[in-house]
């Protein structure tokens, strides 16, 4: 059990779940007395990962916020924690920072004297935080590409692809899931990229959609560990409106 002071309860929760994570994921059990290491970030940024004050595992009935821990118990494992590069994320860190800040960013967020960030779920395509609209495979109205001959990913080699390298490079144990927000106009029902549905006939097209992504990314040193069909599978969006 940990028992925390209040000037800790906005963030606290969030923290240690994350110090349980870690201890977990390394088959590391918790002991009486053993000692966590605190960092604290607020949102005003007045602290930035603070180091404060260590915490102790203890038996007994904590007055403010606890976390009860039973090692008895075992769930599936979690394969990491982290989050995403969008396009308008990509571009961002890899067109607007300088080389210095860029790699200050990726041993802040990846790196293991940093957060050590662990996964990504990665856009196949656009999402609602991209500068454009837009898929590896897009054709003018009324044209199809079943065998995906035009599919192409040089959208993502000018700054999406070198900020995952990078992230890469801060922590390569890193596992990657990707998934579209939407697949190609012309295989949805709508032919367009916001609204509709998926037209079932394309099944095959699609299939070699992600196989195309898949070796596309691995060969520019981006290994795809997971895919997802979907974001926010029978959700359907109106038109996507591209961030600026």
């Amino acid at each position: 059990m940990i028992s925390l002071s209040s000037r800790y309860k906005s963030i606290a929760k969030f923290a240690i779940l994350v110090v349980a994570y870690l201890l977990f994921a390394q088959g590391i059990k918790p002991a009486f007395a053993q000692s966590v290491s605190v960092v604290l970030t607020t949102p005003d940024q007045t602290s930035l990962l603070a180091a404060q004050s260590p915490l102790t595992f203890a038996s007994g009935t904590a007055q403010q916020l606890a976390i009860n821990i039973d090692d008895t118990i075992r769930y599936q494992r979690l394969e990491g924690v982290g989050g995403s590069f969008t396009d308008s994320s990509g571009y961002l860190v890899w067109t607007k920072l300088s080389p210095a800040q860029r790699n200050q960013l990726m041993n802040d967020l990846f790196g293991p004297k940093g957060i050590h960030l662990s996964f990504l779920r990665q856009p196949m395509g656009a999402t609602d935080l991209a500068l454009s609209s837009y898929t590896y495979d897009d054709l003018a109205p009324g044209e199809t590409d079943p065998d995906q001959k035009q599919f192409s990913i040089a959208h993502d080699q000018a700054y999406i692809l070198p900020t995952l390298r990078a992230a890469l490079a801060a922590n390569p144990k890193i596992k990657v899931m990707a998934l579209p927000w939407s697949p190609p106009a012309w295989m949805k029902t709508s032919n367009a990229l916001g609204g509709g549905s998926f037209n079932s006939a394309q099944f095959g097209a699609l299939a070699k959609y992600f196989s195309k992504f898949i070796a596309a990314y691995e060969a520019n040193g981006v290994p795809i560990n997971y895919v997802a069909v979907q974001n926010e599978p029978l959700y359907e969006t109106g038109a996507i409106q591209p961030c600026s």
